[in-house]
């Protein structure tokens, strides 16, 4: 009997023993089992632990605000490179896409983290405005920005920069081609969300060209930075958007070697045998017409020409609003009398007539 009760009380002295332990080893320093973290097999840093407490029941998908706040997002815009696509209306830009905001829920106090004071987040851990180009010319316009890491400071401040190539569309006029001035934009602005939600303001007034590496055609001459504020008849809300504005010059260096030269050396036989009556709208048909007679006997007495279906089809921009036919024919294919005196024995049996789509043929004499 004794020796039994003698073993309870070594067993209850050994319980107390180890409850006393663990109660002086943290059992009372203070930290809820929220704030206990499982013991790694490194040892972690300021960094591990603060990203573990801000990301704890964080949602990436809620905007990082009360819903009666305003989210104020800042965008700026630095140029790499430039490049306009004639044939399909299109400029593409190789940029920095520089956006800033605050978030609410990423804001910490760095004295409690060895003096940390930001910390970099992949893209997709955090909340990021739905900042779009509206005038996208590309299939994969949702993905245009590169998924780089933002930074996140103490204060909650968001800076992302990510690399972005942007195509967009741009209405070009060619008339003056090839000594043309474009003007083209980029148009940024929430996808989901009204001004009431997300405000867009602009870092600059200009576009940042520091950057630009010249392609050798074009020189941008010019940038504006504008904010809008619009409402529609369908909502009490405002949209915003900000509108990047490039002015763009081509060079004309090769254009001047390779056609205007050329011209010029042909302009005195055209000025003598070239008919008021023939007017530049149907000139475009002079090349065509010397590279068929070369090394034939004779030019063909009538030439029908489709000029709609033949011309716009082999030179015209598909969506430019002005075409480029008027440069090229006064310059290159204003040879039709010379060929006719050349190549054909009888110079007044050579007669053009130009069927068009638009209008009833038209018969030239020479």
């Amino acid at each position: 009997m004794d020796s039994i009760l003698f073993r309870n009380v070594v067993v209850i002295f050994v319980i107390w023993h180890r409850a006393a332990y663990c109660d002086s080893n943290g059992g009372g320093n203070g930290f809820t089992p929220a704030q206990i973290r499982p013991k790694p097999i490194w040892n972690s840093t300021y960094t591990d632990n603060l990203k573990q407490d801000l990301l704890l029941n964080y949602d990436k998908f809620a905007r990082p605000t009360q819903h009666y706040n305003v989210t104020t997002v800042t965008i700026g815009l630095s140029i790499l490179h430039v490049e306009i696509n004639e044939f399909k209306s299109t400029v593409s830009v190789n940029s920095w896409v520089r956006l800033s905001w605050t978030d609410d829920k990423l804001k910490w106090n760095a004295s409690n983290y060895g003096g940390l004071s930001d910390v970099n987040f992949a893209d997709h851990e955090i909340w990021q405005p739905d900042v779009m180009l509206y005038n996208s010319a590309s299939a994969s316009a949702v993905s245009h920005l590169g998924g780089t890491h933002c930074v996140v400071k103490d204060s909650g401040e968001i800076v992302w920069v990510p690399p972005a190539q942007l195509v967009a569309l741009c209405d070009l006029n060619l008339r003056y081609w090839p000594f043309d001035t474009q003007q083209c934009y980029l148009k940024f602005g929430s996808w989901t969300y009204d001004g009431s939600e997300i405000d867009i303001k602009l870092a600059d007034s200009s576009i940042d060209l520091s950057y630009v590496i010249s392609n050798g055609e074009w020189d941008i001459t010019d940038t504006n930075v504008t904010r809008s504020v619009k409402y529609y008849s369908c909502c009490d809300e405002p949209y915003v958007d900000a509108e990047f504005r490039l002015t763009l010059t081509r060079r004309s260096p090769a254009y001047k070697a390779i056609i205007i030269a050329p011209a010029l050396g042909k302009f005195p036989p055209n000025s003598f045998f070239y008919s008021s009556y023939f007017s530049n709208h149907h000139a475009y048909s002079n090349g065509i017409l010397a590279t068929a007679t070369s090394g034939r006997e004779s030019t063909p007495e009538r030439l029908y020409l489709n000029y709609y279906q033949h011309f716009y089809g082999l030179f015209h921009p598909e969506n430019s609003s002005d075409g480029f036919a008027y440069a090229v024919n006064s310059t290159l294919l204003q040879q039709q009398p010379l060929y006719c005196m050349l190549f054909n024995a009888n110079i007044g049996s050579c007669d053009l007539v130009i069927k068009n789509s638009a209008y009833p043929p038209i018969t030239v004499d020479y």
